[in-house]
């Protein structure tokens, strides 16, 4: 259906002037219908007909017929009574007004005609010329108050929609404003807690073996001065690679912290990062295993991409038994590479998974022999993982080991071609 707003600016553009109403008339005496037309032709549209079905029709036809807001009709037509046939125009023309003309002053007629037509006035035959005009005056004035309260009601409903969408999105965003602030504030925790425990730990095994050491040396033998010696290089090391993770974590905080994407050997870099850690797997008998082919080509950067493959490493370390096994490997994903660091350590229960990445959790767990994590690990992981562009997810079972994988972008074309199967070379370290 076309816009009538649309039609009437075209009718204007043409030379077309439409009155602001247009009034049906429906009589089956000609001589009314002259009558009214000619009284009402000067201010209105007007409309005729000789009989209900015809007026029907006229309405269907009529290229506005929204703009039809007064019937008058004859009530004793033959045919169709007025009656019956204004009954027929509400669906069609709910909002018009009806006024009904009639000779007769039956009141069953009068009862039954606003009862089923809605009817806005009855007019006595023969009608006075003058009431006539004011009568139809004061109904379209009445119309026309009513379009205005109704558009006045649709503007106000829009306004309050408007209002509560408002409301409703200012709230989200209070809300999502004060879980955020929540989960900074207990990150903040989380940080401080973490330095002011680890710091004070690392620094008390220093001190006291330290001490020991300066003032009483010459009291122990050589095994118990070297177990001295290896707390403080433990406790030291401990403490470097915390203030190293510190300092990554705060860099990505503020924002301080680059990316520089390169193409890179994978292998390389792991072996690498396996070089570093060794001496760790070493005094727990960890077999650690590189199955990483060579030339599988990243494009990352290395300093990032190593943080995060020592951390996963060591974490995994950290958590296998003495004699156990770690497998780093990787597996091609369309236009990434899935790199993954398995043990078969002692693994992570249902309810720490869903948390193990938040730094406002704290999921801390003693390793296998009783060494101690920061917390901070896993989640300088997921977020030097999103720098890098890639994702980064775990399956455990407790008992039974865990792994953890993250994806990498990798050169197009590369080694890794989209859904082939690397071949397998196998480097473990004792």
């Amino acid at each position: 259906m076309f816009d009538q707003n649309l039609l009437k600016t075209v009718d204007s553009a043409l030379g077309v002037d439409l009155k602001e109403h247009t009034i049906l008339v429906v009589d089956d005496e000609e001589h009314n219908l002259i009558t009214l037309s000619d009284l009402l032709s000067q201010d209105y549209e007007v409309l005729t007909a000789t009989g209900g079905l015809e007026a029907l029709q006229r309405i269907k036809e009529y290229k506005y017929p929204n703009h039809i807001h007064l019937i008058i009709s004859d009530q004793r037509m033959p045919g169709m009574l007025g009656v019956d046939f204004l009954e027929q125009t509400i669906p069609l023309l709910p909002r018009a007004l009806r006024i009904i003309l009639t000779g007769f002053t039956d009141i069953e007629v009068m009862i039954a005609s606003i009862n089923q037509a809605h009817i806005y006035k009855f007019i006595l035959k023969p009608f006075n010329q003058d009431d006539m005009q004011l009568t139809i005056k004061r109904a379209l004035e009445s119309y026309t108050l009513e379009a205005r309260n109704l558009e006045l009601v649709e503007e106000l409903a829009k306004l309050n929609m408007e209002l509560d969408q408002t409301v409703q999105r200012r709230t989200l965003q209070l809300k999502e404003a004060l879980e955020k602030l929540q989960e900074l504030n207990a990150t903040k925790d989380k940080f401080f807690s973490i330095i002011a425990h680890e710091t004070s730990n690392a620094f008390t095994s220093v001190l006291m073996s330290g001490e020991l050491l300066a003032t009483q040396i010459d009291q122990y033998d050589p095994p118990t001065i070297r177990k001295m010696a290896d707390n403080i290089y433990g406790s030291t090391k401990r403490l470097f690679r915390l203030f190293e993770n510190l300092l990554d974590w705060s860099k990505i905080q503020v924002g301080r912290i680059e990316s520089h994407p390169d193409f890179h050997d994978l292998d390389a870099l792991a072996k690498d990062v396996v070089a570093v850690l060794s001496d760790n797997a070493r005094q727990k008998s960890i077999t650690l295993c590189n199955e990483i082919s060579e030339q599988t080509m990243i494009y990352a950067d290395y300093h990032i991409t190593s943080t995060i493959l020592r951390n996963l490493l060591s974490n995994a370390i950290k958590f296998t038994h003495p004699h156990g096994t770690i497998r780093i490997f990787v597996k091609d994903a369309d236009t990434m590479v899935e790199v993954s660091v398995k043990d078969d350590g002692v693994g992570i229960c249902e309810d720490n998974l869903k948390d193990i990445f938040r730094m406002d959790k704290s999921v801390s767990t003693l390793g296998t022999k009783r060494e101690k994590g920061t917390g901070l690990g896993l989640t300088l992981c997921k977020e030097l993982i999103d720098k890098n562009q890639g994702k980064i997810w775990v399956e455990s079972r407790p008992n039974q080991g865990s792994t953890f994988t993250f994806t990498i972008p990798k050169e197009t074309g590369a080694t890794l071609g989209k859904n082939s199967t690397l071949p397998v070379r196998t480097n473990c370290s004792d």
